[in-house]
């Protein structure tokens, strides 16, 4: 299966995929050589999707291919889900216009042209995602993932290389908490990662129906849940369904670039981060993506 994927202009796939081949203990997103490869499931079937540009900044063209074909899987279910894990139809140009007044944005803006925040392929991911990610540096908890998506993950492989799927709720439902502590997860976050997963499998939560709530109401809902705090939930709602309206203030990185940025290096505050960035409404959250992503480019 090939086809191609045209995302709104501007879009810089280098840029937007990019840092994932910065860092290496990703095992799940995959780039080199200017090409994204991912496992993605789709009707319980996993396969190798293969991505690169064959076009420009401005006249973007994005060629995908997928192993193995399955005639039980449409072409527009693939284009569909490639399509939001890459948000190749966001209206950067409207949120360019809505920061062009603020000269540090605007410089970034400059820096980082073309840049879309790339998203998880589901909810439940993002969830899982944040909560190996609490209290640890990227770094470290992109190594843990690692591990476990070697471990639980489906495995696909292809031109002498093997690629792994993030694993699935069954996967984590019956996984025992020793295994995943001997893999680098705290008991705390075995413990989540564990419950939260039964819950999903057993259709006790539905994430997609919750999905469905306005942000607000999301993120609260998502507070109930064990381990998930409002980092967490806000965190989860950004990476796993591209609420950009939802910000999540408290991440400390996001905390370090806008006090160098904006304060002058003095200490601050989550406050200090919601008021800052709430003056661009529904894009503060793509305003701390971007803010967020000087520190990555410079790694």
């Amino acid at each position: 299966m090939r086809f191609r994927i045209v995302p709104t202009s501007p879009y810089d796939f280098d840029l937007t995929v990019g840092t994932y081949g910065k860092f290496e203990g990703e095992a799940v997103d995959n780039y080199a050589a200017g090409i994204y490869r991912r496992v993605i499931n789709i009707g319980d079937r996993y396969m190798l999707v293969s991505v690169e540009s064959v076009g420009t900044v401005n006249q973007p063209i994005l060629s995908v291919s997928v192993h193995p074909e399955s005639p039980m899987v449409e072409e527009s279910e693939v284009r569909r889900k490639v399509e939001n894990m890459l948000s190749t139809n966001d209206d950067l140009l409207v949120f360019y216009s809505t920061i062009a007044k603020d000269p540090v944005l605007s410089k970034v803006r400059d820096d980082l042209y073309g840049l879309r925040p790339p998203k998880a392929e589901s909810l439940y991911e993002a969830l899982i995602i944040a909560i190996t990610e609490q209290q640890i540096s990227l770094r470290a908890a992109l190594v843990i993932r690692g591990r476990i998506a070697r471990r639980y993950g489906e495995k696909i492989r292809f031109q002498g290389r093997e690629y792994y799927a993030f694993p699935s709720q069954s996967a984590f439902a019956n996984a025992k908490a020793r295994d995943l502590i001997q893999l680098g997860l705290s008991r705390g976050k075995a413990e989540y990662v564990m419950d939260l997963s039964r819950k999903v499998s057993s259709g006790e939560l539905n994430l997609e129906e919750i999905a469905e709530l306005p942000t607000g109401e999301l993120i609260t809902t998502l507070m109930k849940i064990k381990g998930i705090g409002r980092w967490t939930a806000e965190y989860a709602t950004v990476r796993g369904l591209g609420r950009l309206d939802a910000l999540p203030a408290d991440d400390a990185a996001l905390r370090r670039v806008i006090s160098n940025l904006y304060y002058g290096g003095r200490e601050v505050s989550e406050q200090d981060v919601r008021e800052l960035l709430d003056q661009w409404g529904q894009y503060r959250g793509y305003a701390a993506f971007y803010l967020l992503s000087t520190e990555l480019s410079e790694r």
